[in-house]
């Protein structure tokens, strides 16, 4: 049965349901992005677009998996379910063939520079970890050794190439989506500052077997990341203390982060980012920074982004290795998750980062995965349009 593309401007609630039945972790930065649409101030823009590429109707999903009788579970596994058996921090989803292939992604061009594209397959869930393309490659090398078990082997294959064939033609939706927006002539395709759309929280597993040479999409990563998750009840507790010295009257004050500090969260960190874009999502961002009160020195600033993954994590120089960071970090996280229904959190670290995860290390979280941001070139990937 050919895939299908089904288009929203608004999260339909549907889709959070199918990620979190045999997906929930995993699929997490697309859920959290959708709740962010759905649920906070300057969360959506009118150009923000929710697709969904499957056989199968995102509707008609949960009904078709339940009659399979695939394993899905019966019910939604929230976050707080999955707590309360040890399951929490499980990377791998459904792993039963029967369970149609499918694609999701959010979308909106307007937020460029930043992160234009959240893109979810059911392939990152079902095969833990393993990047595809080379798991590909393994049965290959098993056959030729005479070591494959045939059926087994080419149910995955066809599975996995399924999965690929969702993934290209929501992709090529993109595309279409693209060429809608950024209309050759006009104002914002002559203003648009990269030729490409910025793919963030991307798995290996997706992005490995995309830019494989038999499916050939041009794919560039920016560099790898490793996903680390924190447990909020794992969380430790962190005080500051007054140890500065010289200078009566000084002591900690916790803030938000205020319009006026965008420019200096900016200037403090290499990734790329506007003032007016920042400025129009500050209401649904979630923030906190330190001062001290006689002087209202920053001293650090953090937000959750709108993936609800800590972003921005700045201590200026002179204050490191006070655990200012981790203190900042634990408090947003605690404050701010349940507004998500949420009792994970992560972050996204570099692994030559060796400050920042230690710092994650600290709060007792766990690097369970890869992703990237990536730059995504639609008019290589389909040149015939």
């Amino acid at each position: 049965m050919a895939a299908k593309i089904a288009i929203y401007t608004s999260p339909p609630e549907v889709l959070v349901e199918v990620l979190g039945y045999s997906h929930a972790l995993v699929s997490l930065p697309l859920v959290r992005r959708l709740r962010f649409a759905a649920g906070f101030p300057g969360g959506i823009s009118e150009h923000a677009r929710i697709l969904w590429c499957s056989p199968i109707r995102l509707e008609e999903y949960l009904s078709t998996c339940s009659a399979h009788g695939d394993g899905v579970e019966t019910k939604l596994r929230t976050e707080e379910d999955a707590k309360k058996d040890n399951r929490g921090l499980r990377v791998d989803g459904c792993r039963n063939g029967k369970v149609p292939p499918f694609a999701a992604a959010y979308l909106d061009f307007s937020r460029g520079p930043e992160t234009e594209l959240w893109i979810y397959s059911s392939m990152e869930g079902r095969l833990n970890g393993t990047p595809s393309a080379q798991n590909e490659t393994n049965i290959r090398g098993k056959g030729r050794q005479g070591m494959s078990h045939e059926g087994d082997d080419d149910r995955e294959l066809g599975r996995e190439r399924e999965e690929v064939a969702c993934a290209v033609a929501l992709l090529r939706e993109v595309k279409c989506q693209q060429d809608l927006y950024f209309v050759p002539g006009t104002t914002r395709a002559n203003e648009r500052e990269f030729p490409t759309v910025l793919v963030g929280n991307l798995n290996e597993v997706l992005r490995t077997r995309l830019v494989a040479p038999d499916v050939g999409i041009d794919l560039v990563s920016t560099g790898l990341y490793d996903k680390w998750i924190f447990e909020i009840d794992k969380l430790p507790d962190i005080g500051l203390t007054d140890d500065f010295g010289a200078g009566e009257g000084r002591r900690w004050v916790w803030d938000v982060v205020r319009r006026e500090d965008i420019a200096f969260t900016i200037s403090r960190t290499k990734i790329p980012r506007k003032e007016y874009m920042m400025g129009r999502q500050l209401l649904g961002l979630f923030s906190v920074r330190t001062t001290f009160s006689k002087w209202g020195w920053k001293i650090n600033a953090e937000y959750l982004g709108p993936d609800s993954s800590l972003s921005s994590l700045h201590c200026e120089e002179p204050y490191r290795g006070r655990g200012i960071a981790k203190a900042v970090a634990v408090k947003l996280l605690r404050d701010h998750l349940g507004d998500y229904g949420a009792y994970i959190g992560w972050a996204d670290v570099a692994p030559d980062n060796v400050q920042s995860q230690g710092v994650c290390r600290s709060l007792n979280g766990k690097p369970l995965w890869q992703i990237s941001w990536s730059r995504l070139n639609l008019n290589r990937s389909f040149p015939e349009g």
